[in-house]
């Protein structure tokens, strides 16, 4: 009934969305389509829209709108990379035809062919098949860069699981309260913690607004006996200066979990994670923040 109405405005909120290049678009384009999925509203969009009663009687089906998402998101991508690649194109083209006079014609085209390099085929065994990580993995073998595969399958398998999740109860009229992060709970047991845990955490800390929610600061929800074992573990950290995560305080019986992470660059961060992903961060210089908490 309202199928092709939802279609245009989900795809018109991924494929519209402008994003600086590089490698951190993908960051800020992923953040944006969240936000803007969480600002939709089908009731004020489209005339007289009935909202779904269930997820059996949706409009657009869970793996009809996880397609979309896949689809549109390279849709955003991959044109912002044509139009890099066209300008990179123009801009060789001026310095080429600019030599063409200088150099003989069979020495303009030696010139351009040792500078032609065919791309590597891209992996036909990839854990997870979908448009958007076949375009970073054609990208990285493009530029011969090297890129963690398994971080970057669960950065768009969370991405893809959060829209979705948030398209299908904006079709129900409902409402949402939703923690937008692609970074699980560190694993806390590791001593010395691994070099891919760290780059996990630093990834989340590294820009305030990967995840809305540490907007509006990180709520209290301990009490004196919490804060009093986290002081006692930042102190210990604090004399062995050893990169480490440990929790010291999981108050909705480890639904959610507080805990003090030492960074690879010496910085003390205070985590926490709901649902197995991190939602929060702190940035503390000293204990002031426990001792507050007694």
């Amino acid at each position: 009934m309202y199928k092709q109405e939802l279609t245009e405005i989900i795809k018109a909120n991924i494929v519209s969305l402008k994003t600086t290049s590089s490698w951190d678009r993908w960051d800020d384009l992923r953040e944006q389509v969240i936000f803007n999925f969480l600002d939709i509203d089908f009731t004020k969009l489209i005339q007289d829209y009935e909202p779904c009663s269930s997820n059996d009687d949706l409009y657009i089906s869970e793996s009809e709108l996880l397609e979309m998402m896949d689809t549109f998101t390279f849709y955003n991508l991959s044109g912002l990379q044509e139009k890099e690649e066209k300008e990179e194109k123009e801009e060789k083209e001026e310095k080429e035809e600019k030599e063409e006079k200088e150099e003989k014609e069979e020495q303009v085209f030696s010139f351009m062919e040792s500078r032609v390099e065919k791309s590597p085929p891209i992996s036909k065994n990839l854990p997870l098949p979908n448009k958007i990580l076949h375009y970073f993995i054609r990208e990285r073998e493009k530029r011969r860069e090297k890129i963690d595969t398994e971080l970057l399958e669960e950065e768009i398998k969370r991405f893809l699981e959060t829209g979705v999740k948030i398209l299908i109860r904006k079709q129900q009229n409902k409402y949402i309260h939703t923690s937008f992060s692609t970074c699980p709970i560190p694993e806390t047991g590791e001593q010395p913690v691994t070099f891919k845990t760290h780059e996990k955490v630093c990834k989340f800390v590294k820009n305030e607004k990967f995840n809305y929610l540490n907007k509006k600061g990180l709520n209290s929800q301990i009490n004196s006996s919490d804060a009093n074992r986290g002081l006692q573990i930042y102190n210990e950290m604090m004399r062995n200066c050893c990169p480490r995560c440990e929790i010291f305080a999981y108050p909705a019986n480890l639904i959610q979990l507080y805990m003090l992470y030492l960074s690879l660059d010496g910085n003390m961060y205070i985590l926490f994670s709901s649902h197995g992903f991190l939602t929060h961060y702190l940035l503390i210089k000293d204990d002031n923040w426990f001792r507050n908490q007694m």
